[in-house]
């Protein structure tokens, strides 16, 4: 179900979780509104960064954010974050740009856990610009 001209409910779900993706899918489908939301949040981080985003997670149920180790009070489960990997561009410039533009955001963290990277981007005002790896934040300006 298309949301936006570049986000679906389908993407803003996405779990590699399978026991737990039907049950996500279901709740956010019950929140329409609120996913309507994050989706339109989606697009002003699309449309600063200027190149497409591979969601690797949006919403989660509160299952399956304590199945994938997210903390209780998580954006993700209140229909307020994204994580994405953008594409044909680099990490680190996506972040830069992010943190350089007007984008009203609650936190902006660069994540790296073992191999993997992304962008964590959530709603909010506070504009928290972080950096996560290793298991420790560390905060920029």
């Amino acid at each position: 179900m298309k949301l936006t001209s570049h986000f679906s409910l389908e993407e803003l779900t996405t779990t590699n979780n399978k026991a737990l993706a039907s049950k996500n899918l279901k709740e956010a489908k019950a929140n329409l509104t609120l996913m309507e939301d994050l989706a339109l949040f989606a697009e002003q981080v699309r449309a600063f960064i200027n190149v497409p985003m591979v969601i690797t997670s949006g919403f989660r149920c509160e299952e399956l954010n304590k199945a994938v180790g997210g903390v209780k009070t998580s954006q993700h489960r209140f229909f307020r974050a994204i994580d994405f990997i953008p594409k044909g561009m680099d990490l680190d410039e996506c972040f830069s740009r992010l943190k350089m533009s007007n984008l009203v955001y609650g936190q902006l963290i660069k994540e790296h856990s073992g191999s993997s990277a992304w962008i964590h981007v959530s709603m909010g005002d506070k504009r928290e610009n972080l950096i996560y790896k290793d298991g420790k934040y560390t905060k920029v300006l």
